[in-house]
């Protein structure tokens, strides 16, 4: 995670993604949507290769909102919302206020373990831990969704919380 040698390097999404990959793995990271129908997001998939279409609609709202309005739908809202909930789970800086806002199962088996691995900072490899808000869950490392003849099966024994096991097991809700 070391910035580039020349101070003068213009910093954009494809620096960052060349910086930070190889720590956060965004790349391969599948989100799950809590909507009805529960919805499966990969926002960063590809971003070494080519720059995600969510990123390019922010900065051209941001550039020019009136003449690309049009371009702020929806799905890529929740495309963009989802690519800062699943930086902010694989970020190891945040996870003590990860912690404290209530993102993880509290009751879950994997919390001391998670807290150890904060507190000792030493790149300790912890299992698929689920960051849970109202909206969506995003694994603090690996995965929990994998993908079987384009059916989604999440993990069975990850760490989610009971609210997020009713809602994953409700009959209809894929």
């Amino acid at each position: 995670m070391n910035p580039p040698d020349n101070d003068t390097k213009h910093f954009n999404l494809k620096t960052y993604s060349e910086m930070f990959e190889d720590d956060l793995s965004l790349d391969n990271t599948i989100s799950i949507f809590l909507t009805s129908p529960i919805e499966f997001y990969n926002p960063y998939k590809n971003w070494l290769e080519k720059i995600p279409i969510w990123w390019n609609v922010y900065n051209k709202l941001k550039h020019d909102r009136l003449n690309n309005f049009h371009l702020g739908t929806y799905d890529i809202v929740i495309q963009c919302m989802i690519a800062l909930h699943q930086l902010i789970s694989r970020a190891r800086i945040f996870t003590n206020l990860l912690i404290k806002a209530g993102w993880f199962n509290e009751q879950g088996a994997f919390i001391p373990e998670l807290i150890i691995a904060r507190i000792s900072e030493s790149g300790i490899p912890i299992g698929i831990i689920p960051c849970e808000t109202e909206l969506f869950i995003s694994p603090l490392s690996e995965n929990f969704v994998d993908f079987n003849n384009d059916f989604p099966l999440s993990c069975t024994t990850c760490d989610f919380s009971e609210r997020v096991k009713n809602i994953l097991t409700i009959d209809g809700y894929y």
